[in-house]
């Protein structure tokens, strides 16, 4: 029932029905009447695609469905996915920004997305050459050509650069984001490793400074080589080879009155100490790790409306792991993949519905109380 009010307030058949075809003359249950069963009963009783007419054999099925709505009238659910992928065609499939993370990324998919004529944004990875390149260009290249895109949520400031890319013979708009949330983020992790850098050539200079060497060339060979263990990024060092002399232990008794006293060993040590920290050094890594670069093959929208579109998939993504959960997946047998395709449009509105009754019910709540509805059964 809790799902049943939610779709009314959306007017889920309603706008169904407007935008699938189908002849009421013909087929008394409307597209719009028989996809909300298949999204109530997916939500509610997790039942397999071949048993909707099981599911809602003792139920007040006009009282969810509508006036006139049977459970056997249900049986061919099959039917409503047709009504559905009859609708969402090439065209339209290519009207809509597929947003995704940067796992789309390969050569494969981007010459089926390229094939399809799909559009789509991504995070291009670093492990394309382009994104490094792009990157460089934006940072040390002209400033003028930086974008602001203005304060957004959680952002005090973002500002976008942009540039042709061509990958395998394609053409497409790489965008560098600047992002001042992330330079805080990337900062504050930045300045952690900074401090682990200092206390690493701390100790790294104890350990070796107890060690003596013969000659000079040996301890300076030794000092190289450790400096480039520690690979340093952000601390310059305080370093050198000194000279030293040890004294022989003296031997017990009186030494007689000619006897010179023993000479003393020349030895070599190392000294090695933090000294400054690079600021430019720092700064700029901190930059460089505010920056990320998104891939578009779309003309048509702002870089700005492309970037809010790539930022809010983490948030839908993030909660995907319910609809990829084997209990609501497994279950389905359909012979076509137009069917499946069109059903799992139905897994993504059923998703919709499921998060506004989350979302109603948290807003609800009294303050300091929180739901957790991971795992639960029915709402």
């Amino acid at each position: 029932m809790v799902v049943r009010e939610f779709v009314q307030r959306m007017q889920f058949v309603e706008t169904l029905n407007e935008l699938l075809p189908w002849d009421p003359m013909q087929c008394a249950v409307s597209p719009g009447q028989r996809i909300l069963a298949l999204v109530i009963a997916y939500i509610e009783d997790r039942k397999a695609l071949y048993r909707i007419e099981e599911a809602y054999t003792h139920r007040d099925v006009e009282l969810l469905l509508g006036q006139g709505v049977a459970a056997e009238q249900l049986n061919d659910k099959a039917l409503a996915l047709d009504w559905l992928e009859g609708w969402i065609g090439p065209e339209k499939r290519q009207q809509t920004l597929f947003v995704a993370d940067s796992t789309l990324i390969t050569g494969d998919n981007l010459r089926h997305l390229d094939q399809g004529g799909y559009r789509f944004v991504s995070r291009l990875p670093d492990t394309f050459g382009y994104a490094t390149v792009a990157r460089s260009e934006a940072l040390y290249g002209p400033a003028d050509k930086w974008e602001d895109i203005g304060k957004l949520a959680h952002e005090k400031k973002a500002s976008e650069y942009q540039l042709p890319g061509e990958i395998e013979e394609r053409e497409y708009r790489l965008i560098v984001v600047r992002s001042s949330r992330l330079f805080e983020l990337k900062q504050k992790a930045l300045e952690r490793k900074a401090d682990k850098e200092r206390e690493a050539i701390q100790r790294a200079g104890r350990k070796i400074g107890r060690e003596t060497f013969s000659c000079h060339e040996d301890a300076e060979a030794a000092l190289q080589t450790l400096l480039g263990q520690l690979g340093l990024r952000f601390w310059t060092t305080e370093h050198y080879v000194e000279e030293a002399v040890i004294e022989p232990p003296r031997r017990r008794g009186r030494p007689a009155k000619a006897e010179e006293p023993p000479a003393g060993a020349t030895v070599y040590r190392i000294h090695l100490a933090p000294a400054a920290l690079d600021r430019d050094a720092f700064e700029r890594e901190c930059r460089w790790q505010s920056t990320f670069v998104l891939i578009s093959n779309d003309t048509s929208r702002t870089a700005k409306n492309l970037f809010l579109s790539y930022r809010g998939q983490a948030a839908a993504e993030s909660e995907f792991r319910w609809l990829k959960s084997p209990v609501y997946v497994s279950p389905v047998f359909l012979k076509r993949p137009t069917r499946v395709a069109a059903f799992g449009y139905v897994m993504l509105m059923a998703y919709l519905v499921y998060a506004l009754v989350q979302r109603a019910i948290r807003n609800a709540l009294p303050d300091g109380e929180f739901l957790d509805v991971e795992g639960s059964g029915s709402l």
